[in-house]
């Protein structure tokens, strides 16, 4: 059976595991709740006034290359071939 001390020790190391767990919690909600706040000017899904530029154009400005595939529907599966023997 351990000692009496191996129990202290264990309870002393729980209390210090759950300690830095919730200062964690803490430091992460703390976090979240500044970024949110900061966020809110941002003006998401304007250009500011600049020319957008599609990839046809980048690539003819650049003098690349645009590969594009197109895919239909699959086709269905073809059917088996029914034989009637008689």
């Amino acid at each position: 059976m351990a000692a009496t001390s191996d129990y202290v020790d264990l309870a002393k190391v729980g209390i210090e595991a759950f300690a830095l767990l919730e200062e964690h919690q803490r430091q992460l909600k703390h976090a979240r709740t500044r970024q949110v706040l900061h966020n809110h000017n941002h003006n998401y899904g304007y250009n500011n006034g600049r020319e957008v530029t599609d990839c046809n154009q980048a690539a003819k400005k650049y003098g690349g290359l645009v590969i594009v595939e197109h895919r239909g529907k699959k086709k269905p599966a073809p059917q088996p071939a029914i034989f009637k023997l008689y």
